[in-house]
């Protein structure tokens, strides 16, 4: 279970900014999806049901094994990821040590959205 909450109060969740769907990593330059079930609400010039369903299928693309790396916690472990380029879930899944999770944010640019094929 996790202990995740996201307060009703964040500005962060009562503001609608529109994103794109793939960005360029600022450093790389390499596309990934910028989607996350947790905030993202639609896309842009979809009607609901067609927005939900690529939505859900770019949710299942992105949870597929091949895309994914379990890290499988020990005692006085440092897990640190690019959010820029990496989607991540939290599992609980060791009750049986106290484990302290504290976030850190780095303020970085934008999201920009990725070009293909010189467009």
């Amino acid at each position: 279970r996790s202990s995740m909450q996201l307060l009703d109060d964040a500005p962060i969740l009562k503001t609608d900014v529109a994103q794109p769907v793939v960005v360029s990593h600022p450093r790389t330059g390499r596309p990934s999806l910028f989607v996350s079930p947790t905030f993202t609400r639609g896309i842009v010039g979809m009607h609901g049901e067609e927005s939900d369903a690529l939505l859900r299928f770019l949710y299942d693309w992105i949870a597929r094994p091949e895309f994914c790396t379990r890290v499988s916690w020990e005692k006085h472990q440092i897990t640190m990821w690019d959010n820029r380029s990496l989607s991540h879930k939290g599992v609980a899944d060791d009750v049986t040590e106290k484990r302290v999770v504290q976030r850190v944010s780095i303020r970085g640019t934008e999201p920009i959205a990725a070009t293909f094929g010189g467009r």
